[in-house]
């Protein structure tokens, strides 16, 4: 059976790890919609909101070495992974993210604990403490980041090797 899988995303390389780890793991699986998402305020004013837009906000966060590692998971994975997806949720509550994994038929949550997702775009928000509230089926994987390590966001080599 198909399952929609949302992995929380800072658009770093680290978050694409957390699928590579995942699907490593639960090589059984076939046909896995996956759907990255992050928080995003689009704010309140008027003007913010007549000109929200989607592809704005894609081109705000630079999504280039991102886009690129996805394509080589979605490659070497696609026995898999049906489809992959980027999502913003923009909601305050916990209720507002319930509608938001009911929207997007979402039936798991997999997410790392090792790592505090953090981004450069100011409107950007961690959707982390919702997930923990949610009653969806949730899997934590330890990817073993150290602290001294600076996150990367623009560099594909984490990628390729494989931590622990």
């Amino acid at each position: 059976m198909a399952q929609t899988i949302l992995i929380p995303t800072d658009f770093s390389i680290d978050s694409i790890q957390v699928l590579r780890e995942y699907l490593d793991r639960n090589a059984a699986q076939a046909g896995l919609q996956i759907v990255f998402a992050a928080g995003y305020d689009t704010g309140s004013s008027i003007t913010s909101l007549l000109f929200h837009s989607r592809s704005r906000i894609l081109q705000k966060m630079n999504l280039e070495s991102f886009n690129e590692a996805l394509h080589i998971i979605e490659n070497k994975y696609s026995n898999l992974i049906r489809g992959i997806r980027i999502e913003f949720f923009s909601g305050w509550n916990q209720s507002s993210f319930r509608n938001f994994l009911a929207g997007n038929r979402i039936d798991h949550i997999v997410y790392t604990s090792d790592m505090r997702l953090q981004s450069e775009c100011s409107e950007w928000f961690d959707i982390t403490p919702f997930i923990k509230r949610t009653g969806t089926a949730q899997t934590a994987i330890p990817l073993h980041i150290t602290a001294e390590v600076p996150k990367a966001f623009n560099s594909l080599s984490p990628l390729f090797s494989k931590l622990s």
